[in-house]
């Protein structure tokens, strides 16, 4: 059992990291929890104060084998499989919990051990009806705060669209969000509050907006796919991620750091006979260059390697996990190489898990420069596929090609 002691190690640790935090010349605000002071700036909670923290769903991926059932009975993916594959440590992972349900601290724990942001998309799934001032919302509170992990809550995400339960009423539902941030703050103050349309339509979005004083974080979800709604009336390969980014970063990227919460690309689905890696690789080499590039008030994104195909029955339309198709596994590798994306929350030293027993002999395509013959980098004009086996990829990238 862990002990909630000041003179515990997890309080030590605290110390040590606060001091690491010091010495880098960023520091907590005392006056305003929610933010952080770097030489003289202000930034959100949790906000770097340059680059973007790298994070995944992946627990419908069904080529990871480190499964993890925490104490609700749900069962997790271990980030260290994922990482092994990726090549490239994670800052944070997410997952899905109904609004009402048990929160498995355990897994939130793991997480928190393992050095990683955790990221709950905290849904009401029954209607903003049930969200209220009552000891679910607080005992959840108090728990997130004892569990010590950096946590950042997107409550009542894709509020916007009338897929989910709590759209249709803007005002009820800023209300609800306010009071979740209210009592976060006042109980839980490693908590973060994100809030996150999706990305279309857009015409809606402002009036679901909690206020500046409600939110640490401005999200948005987006999907690229070939077709919408798995309606091939509905073709959707032209949209480029950067026009479905575009409305959310210039309405409020000025005032709010930007994290994209969720991003997929399908490589199969169920409206095209065949795989479609070529577009998985263009649409993950756009965003991701563009936000090294253009889009930098992008602080953190979350890519969702899923394959919804085979392990979400009722919604089996589309594949985006990055790790069972080469083309799409070498153009993420790719895309996340840049130093400007971050692998672990400040304090954290992030570190690549060496590979299990048995991984290191399993073939892997890696998208190679074709200068330097390194794996390329989201800044080389031109790449070539080579294979590896997965013990021995080689760890740098390109050093020709850089920003």
């Amino acid at each position: 059992m862990r002990s909630w002691l000041g003179g515990s190690k997890a309080g030590m640790l605290v110390v040590a990291v606060a001091l690491s935090l010091v010495l880098t010349g960023v520091t907590w605000s005392t006056n305003d929890p929610s933010a952080t002071k770097v030489g003289g700036a202000v930034l959100a909670k949790f906000e770097p104060a340059s680059g973007c923290y790298l994070g995944a769903f992946i627990d419908f991926d069904l080529t990871l084998d480190r499964p993890y059932v925490d104490q609700n009975g749900r069962t997790r993916q271990c980030p260290t499989g994922f990482e092994e594959v990726v090549g490239k440590p994670h800052a944070m992972y997410f997952f899905y919990m109904g609004y009402g349900g048990p929160l498995p601290l355990d897994w939130v724990c793991y997480l928190r051990d393992k050095g990683k942001f955790v990221h709950i998309a905290l849904e009401p799934n029954q209607g903003l009806d049930k969200v209220r001032d009552d000891e679910y919302l607080r005992n959840l509170a108090d728990t997130l705060r004892m569990s010590e992990a950096k946590v950042f809550l997107r409550f009542a995400s894709e509020m916007n669209g009338n897929w989910v339960r709590y759209h249709g009423n803007p005002k009820l539902y800023v209300e609800k969000f306010r009071l979740v941030a209210r009592v976060m703050r006042e109980r839980a103050p490693n908590v973060a509050m994100v809030w996150c349309p999706y990305a279309t339509p857009t015409s809606n979005i402002p009036s679901y907006y909690p206020g500046d004083d409600a939110v640490d974080w401005v999200g948005v979800n987006l999907y690229n796919v070939t077709h919408n709604n798995n309606d091939r009336s509905k073709p959707a390969g032209h949209i480029s991620p950067l026009d479905l980014l575009r409305y959310v970063y210039d309405r409020y990227s000025a005032c709010k750091p930007i994290m994209i919460c969720e991003y997929g690309v399908t490589h199969r689905s169920a409206t095209m006979a065949t795989p479609v890696s070529e577009f998985a690789q263009n649409r993950i080499i756009t965003l991701y260059r563009a936000l090294a590039t253009k889009y930098t008030r992008v602080k953190a994104i979350n890519y969702f390697n899923g394959n919804n195909m085979d392990a979400v029955p009722h919604r089996a339309f589309n594949d985006y996990s990055v790790t069972n198709d080469p083309i799409v596994l070498a153009a993420y590798r790719r895309a996340i190489d840049s130093p400007h994306f971050l692998t672990a929350p400040p304090g954290v030293i992030a570190t690549l898990p060496k590979a299990a027993a048995g991984a290191s002999d399993r073939m892997v395509t890696v998208l190679v420069c074709a200068d330097s013959k390194r794996p390329a980098t989201a800044y080389c004009p031109e790449a070539v596929p080579r294979q590896f086996r997965a013990g021995s990829v080689p760890t740098k990238g390109c050093h020709l090609h850089r920003p």
